[in-house]
């Protein structure tokens, strides 16, 4: 594996693929800017002013910080033990988040929370694999269709409802910890 700027770019769009799978919502296309005028970017049936924030919202909290989880465990298989510091271009996706927490009425502090979950839940060894196999094919320039992308994700189940549920307990346990902490 290396950290050049298009396997880079490749595993932050993997991520982001794999946790839309994860989170239950379909995409169109996944891009790592082949094309022209074309930035990287993994496109949904749907944009965020189309969606219901207050019941998707911290599926695409997961989303959004799940192309940064995936920079960051490819940059630990390449360079064990660097710092998180030197992850860049994950600014879209923090804006993006910063914009979900507000919707939902959620402190920006509590982003802190969503990005630790992204990177437990994308570091899951199924997951993993996924997010390695498809970062690869997209490094390579391999084009993946939403078919081909769906037949990949086969064998790796969706987040359930009882996560979504649990996730809401663990941040608000998170946010009582925090409290105790200043």
């Amino acid at each position: 594996m290396s950290r050049d700027k298009q396997t880079v770019l490749a595993y932050h769009e993997a991520g982001h693929a794999v946790a839309h799978w994860l989170a239950g919502i379909p995409i169109k296309k996944i891009t790592i800017g082949t094309g022209e005028n074309e930035g990287p970017q993994v496109v949904t049936q749907g944009d965020l002013s189309s969606i219901s924030i207050a019941f998707y919202g911290e599926h695409y909290l997961l989303i959004g910080w799940a192309g940064y989880a995936c920079d960051y465990w490819h940059l630990q298989s390449v360079s064990p033990g660097a710092s998180k510091d030197s992850i860049g271009g994950w600014f879209n996706d923090q804006e993006t988040c910063l914009y979900i927490l507000e919707e939902l009425g959620l402190p920006d502090a509590v982003e802190e929370f969503y990005k630790c979950e992204a990177l437990q839940v994308m570091r899951r060894p199924e997951v993993w694999a996924k997010v390695v196999e498809l970062g690869e094919k997209l490094a390579l320039g391999q084009p993946v269709s939403v078919g081909a992308f769906e037949n990949h994700m086969k064998g790796l189940d969706q987040l359930n409802t009882c996560y979504w549920l649990d996730l809401q307990s663990r941040r608000e346990e998170w946010k009582k910890q925090r409290k105790g902490d200043d």
